[in-house]
């Protein structure tokens, strides 16, 4: 064949060489070595010598070393130095130093001759052995044949690609150092990357022969039948294309293009040698292969049908991560999502999508996650067409919805956020049955003000519970299947405020339905609370499960309501002021000090009255202690007074004016004495008659017990000492209260004549029906069974006052 042209318009038969004759041992070229030291010039003979020194000595036997399989003639010049048994790695160290000191002195002239014996060297290579060999090879024109072409261009690329680099590393940088004009040192610095362009001329001449057999490797190993060292063959041609596509563009430093395949940084695009001849046909080729793959796997159950497509693509991964450039890398990636994640029509991602629910249903109902739905999660959150985005455009270029795929399964029809909406529906829908149902047998199927207190006092704790199990399964699914996606973060908060806010529209009734969820809550959390056994680690679940909850609430009406059951709590002393300051702690931490102020001063109105009971307490004692007239007379009662702000506290029931016991009174007055005689003479105490709570030592039809019961209580039952049987209205009467006050405050204490036999040991008074003067008429009477109840304590219920 003909002799290959080299890039930049030079032609190899224009070359003029001096000829020379090698030093025939090596002990006569470490003469010639000390011979060259000290010239100041290199004559045009000393070059020839030189030239043929590295012939036999140095680059040719490394050059045959490497093509050991397609060794140079007899008559070649290396020949007989391997067949006299030289020592070829000291004679090119000799030879490497004869150049470099050769080169010190040496002519720009000297210089080109140089050169043109490197292009001489390498072109023997194309012109000798690698074309040739291509050319017999590549006669059958068969797929064995065109697989054959591949093994041997690859290995013949790899071998070329080594001896331009072994050629630019012992002569260049000598040239190069010595050189005298900046257009000799850049035509010096492009000599590799022409001798590299050289190959391009063999790539286009055997195109059809090189990616068919690449595709058919690349097909068979997704069939798993390629083998690794078959694979490598298709690496080592991109390889080729790749440094042929570089030196194309632009003049690069000697060794800037020696790397990895995988290594390159190259931005393809049309019309290099790359893109054209390789990229475009084995993307097109695994176009080709996915969408028939799946296509017989269109009936496949999809659960099998995505765990294929995530071992499809892990293979493919690494089957190119190492052989193929990233920008082919990616593109066949995608390639594999778009036809087997998305499909024609994105039929595939619609068939997914219609079985997504029952994924989500199957992993709620085992309240876990599920690999199934993470896999799926996984296998499209991966598709980011940006990663194969090309000169400005997309390859291979597909119809796409701007809206990321990843989001139809968080959003769209049959999403995760569907799903968590109608889950969390569904246990709204049954909690109203449940009040309504509760509703109907308190009042009789009427909504009176009974019912509605019943549906108030509700705090039906399986909704709640029910609420926040759904709710940290969804959080432990976005934050483990989903990656803590923000789509799916969104849609989380998203469906919750549906069910929370917007439960009103599904249910029917009016805006009081998110005011009811509020009031549930809060009562949930007051009944937990209220316990006050709590371990810290109970407490903080407890404490995250509300805040939880009362993110997607109205925060005034929840920190309403939040604030009238903690007023109800402290109070009544109940739970633990540890656990409640660190609860507020956290409200103040997620809707601001403003919207907290009430509580914590509430808080510290408990704190501060506590100090005032203890000073009391000593005020009292120093009075029991004095002697005649210095001394005030009190009842023997253990009295004691808390003392709160009041526009820091919910409103209680406003009972205006009870007529107090004189025992009681006294107290009070005392209590009174000693509060306004310090630094609170200006403020002015206002009793709360419906929060006093009283526990009294009685003694009934001999037997001793403890009742624990409020203070109008007491006061009512006070009255029983100076007669056995009382009116209701004459109750009422006696205490300066109306008739449905006294009403609600005896009615703990009371039990109908003849009913409830169970509890009537321990009712302290029995109720019998009016006469003629309606309710105000009924009777109460001491209960003489109470002396029978095994139970030394007896706690009696508060009255049911109405919130304000």
């Amino acid at each position: 064949m003909a002799a290959v042209a080299l890039a930049g318009g030079v032609d190899d038969a224009d070359m003029e060489i001096p000829e020379g004759e090698p030093c025939e041992s090596l002990e006569e070229l470490r003469k010639w070595k000390s011979d060259m030291r000290g010239h100041g010039t290199v004559a045009p003979g000393v070059v020839g010598t030189l030239l043929a020194n590295l012939t036999q000595y140095a680059v040719a036997p490394s050059i045959a070393k490497q093509w050991s399989d397609c060794p140079f003639p007899d008559d070649h010049p290396a020949a007989a130095a391997v067949a006299a048994g030289t020592n070829l790695l000291e004679a090119a160290e000799l030879c490497k130093a004869i150049v470099d000191a050769a080169m010190e002195w040496a002519t720009d002239d000297m210089l080109m001759m140089v050169m043109r014996w490197v292009r001489r060297e390498l072109m023997e290579l194309l012109d000798k052995v690698v074309a040739p060999d291509l050319e017999r090879v590549s006669h059958g024109g068969n797929e064995s044949a065109a697989a054959a072409t591949l093994e041997r261009l690859a290995l013949h690329w790899v071998r070329f690609r080594h001896t331009v680099k072994l050629l630019a590393l012992w002569v260049l940088p000598s040239v190069d150092k010595s050189a005298n004009t900046s257009n000799l040192k850049r035509r010096m610095r492009r000599l590799p990357a022409e001798m590299i362009s050289c190959f391009d001329s063999l790539s286009v001449k055997f195109a059809h022969l090189v990616v068919v057999p690449c595709t058919t490797l690349l097909n068979r190993s997704r069939r798993d039948e390629a083998t690794s060292d078959e694979l490598d063959s298709v690496a080592k041609v991109a390889d080729m294309m790749l440094c042929v596509s570089q030196v194309t563009l632009s003049a690069m430093k000697p060794f800037s293009h020696f790397v990895g395949v995988s290594q390159h940084q190259l931005a393809i695009r049309p019309g290099m040698s790359y893109f054209d001849r390789f990229h475009v046909p084995v993307v097109e080729s695994a176009q080709e292969w996915y969408r028939g793959a799946a296509l017989e796997a269109a009936e496949a159950p999809v659960r099998e049908y995505l765990a294929d497509v995530e071992r499809i693509l892990k293979r493919e991964a690494e089957t190119t991560s190492e052989r193929l450039h990233r920008s082919t890398r990616n593109a066949n990636i995608y390639v594999v999502q778009q036809e087997m994640l998305l499909g024609p029509g994105r039929a595939v991602l619609a068939r997914v999508l219609e079985h997504f629910p029952q994924m989500l249903r199957d992993a709620h109902d085992a309240g876990a996650g599920s690999e199934h739905v993470a896999r799926a999660f996984a296998l499209y959150n991966d598709i980011r067409p940006s990663r194969i985005k090309v000169n400005g455009a997309w390859f291979p270029a597909y119809d796409s919805d701007a809206t990321p795929v990843v989001s139809q399964l968080a959003t769209g029809d049959n999403s995760f956020f569907e799903f968590v909406r109608d889950a969390g529906l569904d246990i709204v829908k049954a909690r109203f049955t449940r009040v309504k149902e509760h509703i109907d047998s308190t009042t009789g199927g009427s909504k009176g003000e009974g019912g509605e207190r019943s549906r108030l006092k509700n705090y039906d704790p399986e909704f709640i519970e029910a609420l926040v199990s759904l709710y940290r399964w969804s959080e432990a699914r976005v934050k483990g299947d989903f990656r803590g996606a923000a789509a799916f973060k969104a849609a989380h908060g998203e469906a919750f405020k549906e069910i929370l806010g917007k439960a009103h529209e599904v249910q029917g009734q009016d805006a009081q339905a998110a005011y009811g969820h509020a009031h549930c809550v809060c009562a949930y959390f007051d009944f937990r609370l209220r316990r006050g056994d709590m371990t810290d680690e109970k407490l903080r679940r407890t404490i995250e499960d509300l805040l939880h909850i009362a993110t997607f609430l109205d925060g005034d009406i929840f920190i309403a309501h939040y604030r009238r059951f903690l007023g109800d709590r402290l109070v009544q002393a109940k739970g633990d002021l540890d656990a409640e300051k660190i609860v507020v702690q956290e409200l103040s931490m997620k809707y601001g000090k403003t919207a907290t102020f009430n509580l914590e001063g509430m808080l510290k109105d408990v704190v501060t009255s506590a100090d005032i009971s203890t000073s009391y307490s000593e005020f009292a004692r120093v009075n029991a202690n004095r002697r005649g007239a210095a001394r005030v007379r009190l009842p023997p009662w253990n009295f004691d007074c808390r003392v709160y702000t009041t526009t820091r506290w919910p409103r209680f029931q406003d009972i205006p004016e009870v007529r107090v016991p004189p025992d009681a009174q006294a107290c009070m007055d005392h209590f009174v004495k000693f509060y306004v005689a310090g630094a609170n003479k200006d403020r002015r105490l206002v009793w709360q008659w419906s929060q006093g709570r009283a526990t009294v030592v009685a003694r009934m039809y001999g037997s001793t017990k403890t009742l624990e019961m409020t203070t109008l209580q007491l006061f009512a039952l006070l009255r029983f000492e100076d007669r056995d049987e009382w009116e209701l209205g004459e109750l009422a009467e006696q205490l300066g209260v109306t008739e449905d006050v006294m009403k609600r405050v005896v009615h703990p204490l009371a039990l109908r004549a003849g009913t409830a036999k169970k509890s009537k040991n321990v009712i302290v008074l029995v109720k019998a029906a009016g006469g003629a003067g309606g309710a105000s008429r009924t009777k109460f009477v001491l209960n003489k069974d109470v002396a029978k109840c095994p139970n030394r304590l007896i706690k009696y219920h508060p009255p049911q006052w109405p919130r304000p």
